[in-house]
């Protein structure tokens, strides 16, 4: 499982408000509780002292003391905690930060809570946080607003008439900038793909188009984020998952529910009916039974099996699977 899944608080230093407050809502929209750690106080810098040798540099220093301090400030579930940095792999001492704060977790006895690393060349990998291609292109856009902003305000506000004005003008568009990046619109990315070269149209959406007019029209104004908590949703966030989709997973509880639907393929009638002609359906019992055997071992403590209306066949079949004292007709159990 995931740190997003499991309702992880991931802290990370402010090393540059005008791109990081920025980045805050983008890892958000993922569904990361990243939170950007604003104690740049004399404390911090003294809680840095006690777990980093003072030859080291000043801003390791600060931002080892940054993150102590608010680990140990009792203000967060240490058992749901990590904390994230940057990592080059340059030989400047910011590669080192990370074993930096590892080793001041491990000298105050949480060597448990996980240090991300943020790098682009693959020296560590994070189990649990992934940098998702929409996160990293949300990321991305992000640093660039920044930049913009950073180079706009630096440059203006040394000639401002009215003190402050430069700082509100900014306050004003990096909301803009952050609703920009949690709240474009499907049309806005599916343009931006195709002007950046990451998906070009091609003859497919362009006959979709044509064909479909209205209905293209209409998803284009859906906002992008409700595309991605449906996705999120549909990747975890949901008790309920397809069978197909659960290969290679386990869980500790697990309720199958069989349902013919319309498929051709499957028959959970056919498989579970003993009055059933085995060898007219024999591919589709072939496949059920595989599905069948999917969905049931996936279960590592409770299994529950629900068929809705069963026959007379298909429950003889249960019985014959499960054993009749597992049988039990929901309509008969009291609700008092």
């Amino acid at each position: 499982r995931t740190m997003n899944q499991e309702k992880y608080t991931i802290l990370a230093p402010n090393m540059s408000p005008l791109h990081f407050d920025l980045l805050e809502p983008v890892f958000r929209l993922h569904g990361y509780n990243v939170v950007l750690l604003q104690n740049n106080s004399r404390s911090a810098i003294d809680m840095g002292l006690k777990y980093v040798n003072n030859d080291a540099c000043y801003p390791s220093i600060i931002t080892v003391g940054q993150m102590m301090e608010a680990v140990l400030s009792g203000k967060y579930d240490t058992d749901h905690l990590a904390l994230a940095m940057t990592q080059t792999g340059g030989c400047c001492r910011a590669s080192n930060y990370v074993g930096f704060i590892r080793r001041a977790l491990e000298k105050a006895g949480l060597g448990h809570i996980p240090v991300i690393s943020l790098n682009f060349n693959g020296m560590e990998t994070n189990e649990g946080f992934k940098l998702s291609a929409s996160l990293l292109t949300g990321l991305v856009q992000g640093l660039v607003y920044g930049d913009l902003l950073m180079r706009c305000l630096y440059r203006t506000r040394p000639y401002e008439v009215e003190v402050g004005s430069a700082n509100a003008l900014k306050e004003r568009w990096s909301r803009i900038c952050i609703d920009s990046l949690t709240n474009g619109t499907i049309g806005d990315v599916i343009d931006c793909a195709n002007n950046k070269k990451l998906r070009i149209w091609d003859d497919i959406l362009i006959r979709f188009t044509m064909r479909n007019e209205y209905q293209y029209w209409r998803l284009r104004q859906i906002p992008y984020s409700q595309f991605q908590n449906l996705f999120n949703y549909q990747e975890g966030y949901n008790a309920l998952s397809t069978q197909h989709k659960i290969k290679g997973l386990e869980y500790d509880n697990v309720l199958l529910i069989l349902d013919n639907g319309k498929w051709n393929s499957y028959n959970f009638k056919y498989l579970l009916d003993p009055t059933v002609d085995q060898k007219k359906y024999a591919s589709v019992l072939e496949r059920t039974k595989k599905l069948f055997y999917v969905c049931c071992t996936r279960a590592m403590e409770n299994l529950a099996v629900y068929y809705h209306a069963p026959t007379p066949g298909v429950l003889a079949g249960a019985k014959a699977y499960f054993g009749e004292a597992n049988c039990v007709d929901l309509d008969s159990v009291s609700t008092e």
